[in-house]
């Protein structure tokens, strides 16, 4: 029901203007030559399709105004989201869903993922781009792949255990734990991935 709640909230919130447009189409009756039968449907369903391009629009615009705080909620809700499917893809059910544990991953991505992958982005922007060199993503992905990866997997294992009361020493064993098999599995994806979003095909507001 939370979940429900908060979800509905959300999407709400977001595609408000589009479903007051939706209901006003068919509340409001304008004559049969204003809108005819067929052209309620086709304006309701042209102005869902619309969506994608309006939010990322909107959210471009967004970013620019604010783009630490921005950043730090999308990391927050792509952290939030994503603890949530993994528990969902572990096997749990709706009812037994560790909500705390998904909300202490939002926390970690909010806190500690999105502000400083913000200056991160910069400072590899700023020293290794070599004039916009075409090989200067490839530089960008290696430095990404080792010393930032290790960073935000430690960053990750401390604040949730940090977060979840636990004893320094348990949280430290984690962070050791963790950091190379986690470093392993990011070089599965990641650096293709990268290969993309940190060349110059992508804004720097969206990085």
């Amino acid at each position: 029901l939370v979940i429900s709640t908060f979800g509905i909230g959300i999407v709400y919130s977001l595609l408000e203007t589009d479903i007051r447009a939706i209901f006003a189409l068919y509340y409001f009756d304008l004559g049969p030559d204003v809108y005819p039968g067929f052209a309620r449907w086709v304006v309701a369903l042209d102005l869902i399709l619309r969506l994608p391009g309006e939010l990322l629009h909107q959210y471009e615009a967004l970013v620019p105004t604010n783009p630490v705080f921005y950043k730090a909620c999308t990391s927050g809700v792509a952290y939030t989201f994503g603890d949530f499917v993994s528990q969902i893809y572990q096997g749990r059910t709706l009812a037994s869903l560790d909500l705390p544990r998904s909300f202490r991953s939002g926390a970690a991505g909010f806190i500690g993922h999105g502000p400083l992958c913000h200056y991160w982005m910069l400072t590899m922007e700023q020293y290794l781009d070599f004039g916009g060199a075409w090989w200067g993503t490839g530089v960008k992905v290696l430095a990404d792949q080792t010393v930032w990866s290790l960073y935000l997997n430690a960053m990750y294992s401390f604040l949730i255990g940090t977060l979840a009361f636990r004893a320094p020493g348990d949280v430290w064993r984690d962070v050791r734990a963790t950091s190379w098999p986690a470093l392993r599995s990011s070089w599965r994806f990641w650096p293709f991935v990268h290969c993309i979003s940190f060349s110059h095909a992508v804004p720097l507001d969206l990085k």
